[in-house]
């Protein structure tokens, strides 16, 4: 069989994009991975810890605009503390809950940058609660900067 320069080309070129692909699917994979277990530290920290213990996972959202959205919270100022203390008792709310489940991982790009969501069904004995928990990566890892209850 002979094959043309230009259809080796093409060739290549669905090769390369196949190939893109199955790495771009690899990476989504390890990133879905990274921010479910840091959900899950913050659930365990929240369970067992202080309001303190999450201000390296919680994105900062105060009035420092050169901070906002791009830094964690600091626990040892008391403007923060505060904000973080109220991101720690809705974390806390949510046992009430009961058990989860770990639904769909969702990723989107927005003005602070890209987010990784994950939507988890929170099972209690009356009903069912589907809550949405947003990331962005800060400093090297992901941090929670929205809870969305449905």
């Amino acid at each position: 069989m002979i094959y043309s320069l230009k259809n080796l080309k093409k060739i290549n070129t669905i090769i390369c994009l196949f190939m893109f692909s199955f790495i771009s699917n690899a990476q989504d994979k390890k990133i879905d991975t990274q921010v479910k277990e840091t959900l899950v530290s913050i659930f365990e920290l929240s369970d067992k810890g202080t309001y303190a213990d999450l201000a390296p996972y919680v994105i900062y959202r105060g009035t420092d605009a050169t901070r906002k959205w791009k830094d964690t919270y600091n626990s040892e100022n008391t403007e923060e503390a505060e904000q973080l203390q109220y991101m720690y008792n809705k974390i806390r709310s949510l046992q009430k809950y009961g058990s989860y489940e770990f639904v769909e991982f969702i990723t989107d790009k927005e003005s602070e940058g890209q987010w990784y969501v994950w939507k988890l069904n929170f099972n209690s004995s009356n009903a069912q609660k589907t809550i949405y928990f947003a990331f962005l990566k800060i400093n090297d890892t992901y941090a929670l900067g929205d809870i969305d209850i449905n």
